[in-house]
């Protein structure tokens, strides 16, 4: 230990130059270390604060319509009043247009209800390139917990618009309804919907009273009713909420809007996302900047190297005795950072950022410290193992050692 230190203080004044950088380039990595973790912590924690677990967007429809009936009883009817402009299949249509295909694969399904004879038709579809699809997820939905009779649509019969549909699915004479008894032949094998014959495929009980009905087979000028329904693979964010936004104002104007969302600002995730990548850059290249100079260090001690290993000291020893004296020269060091940083720049931090703790507990600390000391030392242990490894053959006057 007396030679370690020894070492050290020699290093200190033999070598004052090299050794002042390799304090700097020592604290200014503790810093940057801490910093990172700490606009880490503050961009997590705003995340958290602002973080909005839906997985949907909903379209509010304007237009008001005139309900007969109660909407749970199965003569219930919307009927639109005269005058009044609607948002249509056709209005939809364009609004998928206006989407980009960024957009559109983070769409899960789409959907909405068409006023068909004055009754609302739930319908649920896909988007891909613009174009309305069928809904892969609707469709093993339906299939596998409200299908128990017949198959579901195939696309190709989704994107042709082919009069085809699933009937409800009655299970006691109790639940027949009076609009689908209307719409429905006398063998059971079509509906008369807007007009044309839609051929019964299967049979469902996931919505009473009304059919399921691919959107493409109606008529385009069919009004929509209450909402437009995007639901996506993930969470909503900003930019999908802005460009949804910017589309339904511009296709769908006064007729329609997206109500407000208190969502993550993404430019400020992107910033926080660049400084903490910068100032872990910046650290790791101030902890390779000691590596370097130690190496500088080691370089002017060659001669006493060489001299330990005539004497016989083996390799290993040698190794731990330099990463001793890393240890040492940087411990100190290591523990100023921390104390400067926690009492002066943490508290500055907190002032700015209002996410950033004041304090943080030892074991924060103990935590932080084992990740630096576990990355330096392995990098020190490469560089010292391959400087001695430099020195396994050495020239003594005219001989070799």
């Amino acid at each position: 230990m007396r030679y370690i230190l020894r070492n050290i203080r020699l290093f200190m004044t033999n070598q004052r130059g090299i050794y002042l950088l390799s304090i700097a380039a020592v604290m200014s990595s503790v810093f940057l270390l801490h910093f990172s973790y700490s606009l880490y912590q503050s961009f997590m924690k705003e995340k958290d604060a602002q973080s909005v677990e839906a997985d949907w967007l909903g379209v509010e429809l304007q237009d008001l319509y005139t309900q007969q009936g109660d909407p749970n009883d199965s003569d219930y009817q919307i009927i639109p009043r005269k005058g009044t402009k609607y948002v249509t299949i056709k209005d939809l249509k364009r609004l998928l247009k206006k989407l980009s295909e960024e957009f559109q694969k983070e769409v899960l399904d789409v959907g909405t209800e068409v006023v068909v004879d004055n009754v609302p038709y739930i319908c649920w579809f896909g988007v891909e390139n613009g174009e309305i699809v069928m809904s892969k997820f609707y469709r093993d939905n339906i299939t596998m917990h409200s299908l128990p009779e017949g198959r579901f649509f195939t696309e190709e019969e989704y994107k042709e618009g082919l009069p085809v549909a699933l009937d409800e699915a009655i299970m006691s004479k109790s639940q027949k309804t009076p609009y689908i008894d209307s719409i429905r032949s006398k063998d059971g094998k079509y509906l008369t919907i807007a007009g044309k014959k839609y051929r019964i495929i299967g049979k469902h009980f996931t919505y009473g009273n009304q059919p399921i009905v691919p959107i493409t087979s109606l008529p385009e000028d069919y009004p929509l009713y209450e909402s437009i329904i995007f639901d996506f693979e993930g969470t909503v964010n900003s930019l999908l909420y802005t460009e949804l936004k910017d589309a339904v104002e511009e296709t769908l104007g006064d007729h329609a809007s997206l109500p407000d969302m208190d969502l993550p600002d993404m430019d400020k995730i992107y910033l926080y996302n660049t400084m903490i990548i910068i100032a872990v850059l910046i650290a790791v290249v101030s902890a390779l900047n000691f590596v370097i100079l130690y190496q500088y260090f080691l370089e002017k001690r060659q001669e006493e190297i060489r001299a330990m290993r005539i004497c016989g000291m083996k390799r290993r020893r040698a190794v731990v005795m330099f990463l001793a004296e890393c240890v040492c020269l940087t411990l100190p060091v290591y523990v100023l950072s921390v104390f400067l940083y926690d009492r002066f720049a943490l508290r500055m931090m907190s002032s700015f950022y209002s996410y950033v703790d004041d304090h943080y507990s030892l074991k924060l600390y103990l935590e932080l410290f084992a990740i630096y000391y576990i990355s330096s030392l392995i990098i020190l242990l490469g560089s010292i193992w391959r400087r001695l490894q430099g020195e396994g053959r050495m020239r003594i006057g005219g001989g070799r050692v």
